[in-house]
């Protein structure tokens, strides 16, 4: 995001979290909130994509994404936690994991970055659910990624496939995004 993509005014980077003592993490997810839902409540959202993990992350992004599911506006449920499956499975509640199931069933598009997230979110029925390859080397390969000179972050990557892939699926004017943990 730091790299262009706020210069025009097509994306917005909203914080939501900080490492900090409590108060200063309550009153930056706060303004973050009311942000988000003023921009939503004057429409001045095209699109929320939410970098989501385990444990906190997915409880404060959660919070957003109602918001803008409330909006009817369009979500991408980016998935980066390798963990997921066993925060949803074995450390909610049934009440919460009933909750967080309805939501990502309701997000509009899913980007995940690995077989066993895009069965999961199969398995619990989101719809559209795309796989974006790990760059990082792991057990000693590394699936094939596409060469660009103008992309310089991982993060940088996926936001620029999830923009491309949205405004493709979407006439989006302007995007709000949420910032990564």
């Amino acid at each position: 995001m730091r790299v262009g993509y706020e210069r025009d005014g097509r994306c917005v980077f909203i914080q939501t979290h900080i490492s900090a003592g409590f108060l200063h993490k309550a009153w930056v997810a706060a303004w973050a909130l009311l942000r988000v839902t003023w921009l939503m409540a004057t429409g001045q959202v095209a699109l929320l994509h939410a970098h989501v993990a385990s444990e906190a992350s997915f409880w404060r992004k959660a919070v957003f994404i109602r918001v803008a599911q409330f909006f009817r506006c369009p979500v991408i449920f980016h998935l980066h936690s390798g963990e997921f499956r066993v925060f949803l499975e074995q450390r909610m509640s049934l009440r919460q994991r009933q909750f967080a199931i309805a939501m990502m069933r309701r997000v509009d598009y899913a980007l995940v970055l690995s077989d066993d997230a895009m069965k999961l979110l199969t398995d619990i029925g989101v719809k559209k659910i795309e796989m974006l390859p790990n760059p990082i080397q792991i057990n000693g390969s590394s699936p094939a990624r596409q060469q660009s000179s103008d992309i310089l972050f991982w993060d940088v990557w996926i936001i620029r496939r999830a923009f491309m892939i949205c405004c493709a699926r979407l006439n989006a004017c302007e995007i709000k995004c949420l910032k990564p943990d």
